[in-house]
């Protein structure tokens, strides 16, 4: 996951998933 500010490890997987998936999207575009 790319969001490592986040202390909670069930929050950084879920939001790491949508950023990658942003970022993912974001370098198709």
């Amino acid at each position: 996951a790319r969001v490592q500010w986040v202390g909670d490890a069930s929050a950084r997987g879920f939001l790491g998933e949508k950023v990658d998936a942003l970022w993912a999207k974001a370098g198709q575009s």
